[in-house]
């Protein structure tokens, strides 16, 4: 089963950035966390028993993610039952289709990215913001030496 749930080769290359790419490209990859407006609570629901209908990489990655807890229960359970598919139960646009069982490895690694992603952006805001105040400073400081 657990390759079942391994993200393909060809799909992470599309799906994924590339680990070489400099921070600047890393932060431009889209890397799209769309928050479903649908709350599903029970992961249950996703798993299925029908074979995969769609494992069209470019409607995977438009697809919005369940919540953060549903995919972290969604791992663990994957792992210990035996579902072939999974249906986005919180997307009912999506109602029969099934993914495979690795939108789910896919979906955790857009959370831990877009986290890691938000890390850098908050970095870079700063040192602006850092910039900008040393520039003020030293113009203040010009202007109260004259």
């Amino acid at each position: 089963m657990a390759s079942d749930t391994t993200i393909p080769c060809q799909a992470a290359e599309f799906l994924l950035p590339r680990p070489t790419l400099s921070i600047v490209e890393f932060l431009c990859f889209s890397l799209l966390l769309i928050p479903s407006l649908v709350m599903v609570n029970d992961a249950q629901q996703y798993l299925c028993a029908e074979e995969q209908t769609c494992d069209d990489v470019d409607i995977v990655k438009h697809l919005p993610c369940p919540s953060a807890s549903i995919i972290r229960d969604l791992a663990n359970l994957i792992k210990t039952t035996s579902g072939k598919s999974i249906q986005c139960a919180h997307l009912t646009a999506c109602a029969g289709q099934w993914f495979p069982l690795w939108i789910v490895m896919f979906w955790s690694q857009v959370v831990h990215l877009h986290s890691i992603c938000q890390h850098w952006v908050a970095g870079m805001a700063g040192l602006k913001w850092q910039n900008h105040f040393q520039r003020w400073k030293s113009k203040a400081d010009v202007a109260h030496c004259n």
